[in-house]
């Protein structure tokens, strides 16, 4: 491989690399899912709609 395309595949694996390391923690189970949607409502229900301003 020349310099330049190694250079490229380096680059383009260190960014592939921080992708993967960055969403791993979006990707959870149904049921925590579930227990976030449940936690968010209850959240809601107890304290009213939440607002910007």
């Amino acid at each position: 491989m020349p310099f330049s395309s190694l250079f490229f595949w380096s680059l383009a694996t260190k960014f592939l690399k921080t992708v993967e390391v960055a969403s791993r923690s979006v990707w959870v189970s149904n049921a925590k899912r579930s227990r976030g949607r449940q936690k968010a409502f209850a959240y809601r229900t107890r304290f009213g709609q939440t607002s910007l301003f």
